[in-house]
């Protein structure tokens, strides 16, 4: 089982609780069989061992899964081997025919309950889109597809029981004269020839099948391969198959000779033959299929798809993601749904994490019953091998970045903010199932604060990997910020970038302890061009935040981060101005005073 498939069950168990190639078939057990079915009873988890197993666990409760992991992966099973697997598990032979719910038989003379019929797509899901109050929806009953995916089909038949019939002879014919040959005046019967034509017969039966997509044909047998679609319209699938049978006769012609004159019968002789060329015997054939289906191509859709990395150190960065895709002013409709090119997940690095998307799928049994034509009637054929179908939701939740691999961290990344748009797009599922498909989100940008790498591909819903390349790398820096006093109560906050220690003009510094000379609109302080913000002093504690620059539309080469810087002020600047003229009037009139004194004191003048 690969690692990032274990990783994503993980993560998706955790999401539930919250709320959202051909390969070999191999052999499943009930326990599998049972992970693949959201449309079945769930299990009170205190009748299970071991609840928290994977194949457990979607026993007690259903859970979405990736539209990308069509390999989804259950106790080493795909869903696709499982498909696959019960596919080869319809018995079937020439004299019956396994029909399900949606065949539709055809007979002629010698072909009988002969029938293609349509499983599902591999890469393809159903949308679960309902009709609307207002007409039918867009997407009402239409599957999803890839440009690229499998086909599964079904095709079975019925030969007569009496074509072709079983081989046999003609009877023996014999020529006999009659002759006295001993002399004893009593004429004897001998055998002096014969013949016998036997009769051979085979059977050649040929049955084709192709699938049409948008005008495009591709054969195959019961899982057909097509690839290259372009068109992103909604278009027709459907299915038509054919059935030939060529039945040829061969004749033996064997001849009988006497080992002597005279033979007195089979036994008195030898048997040699001559066979003869094949004939057309019987032939017959017969055209078929199935229902047409609305199908959507959403991997050629249009999404453009802009990174700007914001490189903090060596080791993290941040990344600034916009996928700008066909929509209206605050919503995204069924008609941009359309147009627009679907993604499951983001990877990120090398494969050490990943961001999902709004859109997941869940399978569910197409039948409960089928029936099996023979000669002498049919039967019924309760809980038949199941190929189950995809069906495409969408929930409304915030991204996320998961890791791959449990063993990798991611903790310190962090989708730090995102931006959307709702999908206009009702939704109901099967009522057995516990899934509840909700308003689904086309985000148009993404922040990822610590990413453990850039994002380098995109994944649509389909499988499709479409590469992701870096649009634009900018420097981390913080500013250099300093408060100095000018005069009396006024400060001078000064902002300049720590590399080149030129200022930095424009920038938004929230002041704490000082009223500002220019503010902005929303009263937030400003610099000017000499990177400085001048006020004055209301406190004696001053603090100055400058903003950093905007994660979701940074401009330049360097995007500035926040600094904070602070400085503490003296309590009366006045008081120690006064106390400095005290001072100096006080080293002015001492020597005065001493003179004063030494002269009263030694009486000079009188």
């Amino acid at each position: 089982m690969k690692k990032e498939l274990v990783a994503l069950l993980v993560v998706l168990v955790s999401i539930t609780a919250v709320t959202g190639a051909m390969v070999t078939a191999t052999a499943v057990s009930s326990d599998q069989e049972r992970a693949f079915f959201s449309d079945d009873d769930d299990i009170n988890g205190s009748q299970l061992s071991n609840p928290n197993e994977p194949e457990n666990f979607v026993k007690i409760a259903d859970i979405p899964y990736y539209t990308t992991k069509p390999e989804y992966e259950i106790g080493n099973t795909t869903l696709f081997e499982y498909q696959k697997d019960s596919l080869d598990n319809i018995d079937s032979d020439l004299r019956s025919s396994f029909v399900l719910d949606r065949s539709e038989t055809t007979d002629s003379n010698i072909i009988k309950d002969a029938h293609v019929t349509f499983l599902g797509i591999h890469g393809g899901a159903m949308s679960l889109a309902r009709s609307g109050r207002h007409g039918s929806h867009a997407l009402a009953n239409t599957f999803v597809i890839g440009s690229e995916g499998t086909v599964l089909s079904h095709l079975d038949y019925r030969i007569r029981e009496d074509i072709p019939p079983a081989d046999y002879c003609g009877p023996k014919d014999k020529d006999t004269r009659t002759r006295d040959y001993d002399n004893d005046s009593v004429v004897e019967t001998f055998w002096i020839d014969g013949s016998q034509t036997c009769y051979r017969y085979s059977m050649e039966v040929e049955d084709t099948r192709r699938v049409s997509i948008g005008g495009r044909s591709f054969s195959g047998e019961d899982t057909i391969q097509y690839t290259g679609l372009t068109s992103n319209s909604k278009v027709d699938l459907s299915m038509r198959g054919s059935v030939s049978v060529r039945v040829t006769e061969t004749r033996i012609y064997r001849d009988w000779d006497p080992r002597t004159r005279y033979a007195d019968g089979w036994s008195d002789g030898y048997w040699d033959s001559t066979t003869g060329s094949p004939s057309l015997y019987r032939e017959d054939s017969v055209s078929l299929s199935s229902a047409s289906y609305d199908t959507l191509v959403t991997d050629t859709g249009d999404l453009d798809i802009h990174q700007r990395i914001i490189n903090v150190n060596n080791e993290t960065s941040h990344i600034v993601l916009t996928l700008d895709g066909p929509r209206g002013n605050n919503a995204v409709r069924t008609k941009h749904l359309m147009d627009r090119l679907l993604w499951s997940h983001l990877t990120i690095g090398s494969g050490t994490a990943f961001v999902d998307s709004t859109w997941r799928t869940y399978s569910a049994r197409q039948y409960t019953q089928a029936r099996r034509f023979t000669e002498s009637g049919s039967n019924t054929i309760h809980s038949p091998p199941q190929v189950p179908r995809t069906f495409l939701i969408g929930t409304d939740r915030r991204p996320t970045i998961n890791p791959v691999d449990r063993s990798s961290s991611v903790s310190s990344s962090q989708i730090i903010g995102f931006e959307g748009y709702n999908v206009t797009l009702p939704q109901t599922n099967h009522s057995e199932v516990t899934i509840d498909p909700s308003v689904p989100i086309e985000y148009s940008r993404l922040v990822i604060q610590n990413a453990p790498g850039n994002v380098t591909s995109l994944r649509t819903i389909h499988g499709k990997r479409v590469e992701v390349d870096v649009d634009e790398v900018l420097q981390y820096r913080q500013p250099n910020v300093s408060i100095t006093a000018v005069s009396d109560n006024r400060v001078k906050i000064h902002v300049e970038d720590p590399a080149t220690n030129q200022p930095l003009g424009g920038r938004q510094v929230r002041l704490y302890g000082v009223d500002p000379n220019r503010t902005n609109p929303n009263g937030v302080a400003i610099t000017d061009a000499s990177g400085d913000v001048v006020g004055e002093r209301t406190n004696t504690l001053v603090r100055a935040r400058v903003q950093q620059d905007d994660w979701e539309s940074p401009t330049g080469s360097v995007f500035y981060g926040q600094t904070v810087a602070s400085r503490t002020f003296l309590p009366n600047v006045l008081l120690l101005e006064r106390a400095h003229s005290l001072l100096e009037t006080i080293l002015l009139v001492a020597p005065l005073v001493f003179l004063y004194g030494y002269i009263r004191h030694f009486g000079l003048f009188e």
